[in-house]
């Protein structure tokens, strides 16, 4: 006989106790968890932003060194005074060369340089793609250096709502002979 009122006693407690949640706690712990998602599609957005400036940096540097490369395999080029130089902007319509004269032919150190300027311009515009800006070589004799500078446009980390949404990027490489 006591186990049978024991029972009815347990049946009567689990009624008193809540089972599963409720809507309102359901609802604060969706909203909880949409904005912890927002807070990760941020961080995806700008670290894809991030991994897209260091490739171009990258390009960048490869394309740098291969001039610098170029510069200092052209060893009879007088640098004082027929020196690699170069102004180009992405704006401007490329020079043709003949890009066959000096893959063929033995150049002079002239004509070398004219087609390493011209190659290397070429491929830099073709890697950077619409983002080129502009490029510079230019030579210090009085330090017997060149500088290579290569311009892109990104986009802004933090664009305004007045802004393009564009900054400029410079990268700066120094060659010593």
């Amino acid at each position: 006989m006591l186990i049978a009122t024991l029972i009815p006693a347990r049946a009567e407690q689990r009624s008193k106790q809540q089972n599963g949640f409720t809507m309102i706690e359901a609802l604060i712990a969706l909203v909880v968890f949409s904005i912890g998602l927002l807070g990760l599609a941020a961080m995806y957005s700008k670290s894809m932003m991030v991994t897209h400036s260091a490739y171009m940096r990258s390009l960048a540097s490869i394309q740098a060194m291969d001039m610098a490369e170029r510069i200092r395999a052209n060893i009879f080029l007088d640098h004082s005074s027929d020196g690699y130089e170069l102004l180009e902007s992405g704006s401007q319509v490329p020079v043709q060369f003949q890009p066959t004269l000096c893959q063929t032919d033995a150049c002079s150190p002239t004509v070398l340089r004219d087609w390493d300027v011209n190659m290397w311009l070429q491929d830099t515009r073709n890697l950077f793609g619409a983002l080129f800006d502009s490029a510079v070589i230019s030579f210090d004799s009085a330090e017997d250096e060149y500088e290579i500078v290569l311009q892109w446009r990104e986009r802004a980390p933090e664009a305004g709502a007045g802004g393009s949404g564009q900054e400029l990027v410079n990268f700066t490489y120094r060659v010593s002979l």
